[in-house]
C-alpha cells in the first residue's frame, strides 16, 4: 500500500466516522426536540388545564359574590317594606281621631290597672283631657315625644306601665316579624 493510499483509507475511515457521529448528532437533535416538543406540549396541557380550573373557580367565586349581593339587596329591601308597615302603622295610629284613641286609651287603661294603683300618667297633649277622665285621681303630664298611649306609675313611682304606641308597636315587631315577613314576601 502506498502513502496515499493509506492517506486516502485514512480518511474515508474519518469521514464514515465523522459521518457516522454527524447522524448520531442530528439523531440525538431529533430525539431531544421530540422531548422537548412532547414536555411543551404537556406543560401546555397542565396549564390549560389549571387555567380551566381557575377561571372555573373565578366564575364560582363570581357567582357566589353576585348571589350574596342579590341576596342582601333582597332583604334590604324586605327590611324597608317592613319599617315602611311599621312606620305607616305608627303615623296612622298618631293621626287617630280623637273617638279612636279615646277608644284605645280605655282597653290599655284597663290593662295598665290590672297592674298597679296609677297616680301619676304621661302622655301625648293630644290625650290629656281623655286621660284625665279615665284616671281622675292621676297627676296627668304631657310629653310631646310620645305620640300616643300613655307612661303609668304607681304612687311610690317605683312600678311602671308602658303603654306608649311605640313601645306597643315594638313588642308587635319582635313578635310578629316572622309572621309578617312570611304574609308579606310568603
Amino acid at each position: 500500500m502506498s502513502l496515499d493510499n493509506v492517506k486516502h483509507s485514512i480518511q474515508q475511515k474519518t469521514h464514515a466516522e465523522a459521518e457516522a457521529i454527524k447522524q448520531a448528532g442530528v439523531s440525538e437533535a431529533e430525539h431531544v426536540r421530540t422531548q422537548a416538543k412532547e414536555r411543551i406540549a404537556s406543560t401546555r396541557a397542565a396549564h390549560a388545564q389549571q387555567t380551566a380550573r381557575l377561571i372555573e373557580t373565578m366564575e364560582r367565586k363570581e357567582h357566589a359574590a353576585s348571589a350574596f349581593v342579590e341576596k342582601s339587596m333582597l332583604l334590604e329591601a324586605k327590611r324597608n317594606v317592613i319599617e315602611s308597615v311599621f312606620a305607616r302603622t305608627k303615623d296612622l295610629l298618631a293621626s287617630l281621631p280623637n273617638p279612636d284613641r279615646a277608644a284605645i286609651h280605655t282597653t290599655l287603661a284597663r290593662k295598665a290597672q290590672e297592674s298597679l294603683a296609677i297616680a301619676s300618667v304621661r302622655c301625648n297633649p293630644k290625650d290629656k283631657s281623655t286621660l284625665a277622665k279615665i284616671f281622675p285621681q292621676a297627676r296627668i303630664e304631657t310629653v310631646e315625644s310620645i305620640s300616643g298611649g300613655f307612661l303609668a306609675d304607681d304612687a311610690t313611682g317605683t312600678v311602671r306601665v308602658d303603654f306608649t304606641f311605640e313601645t306597643i308597636m315594638e313588642s308587635v315587631r319582635e313578635r310578629m316579624l316572622a309572621e309578617l315577613s312570611e304574609r308579606l314576601f310568603g
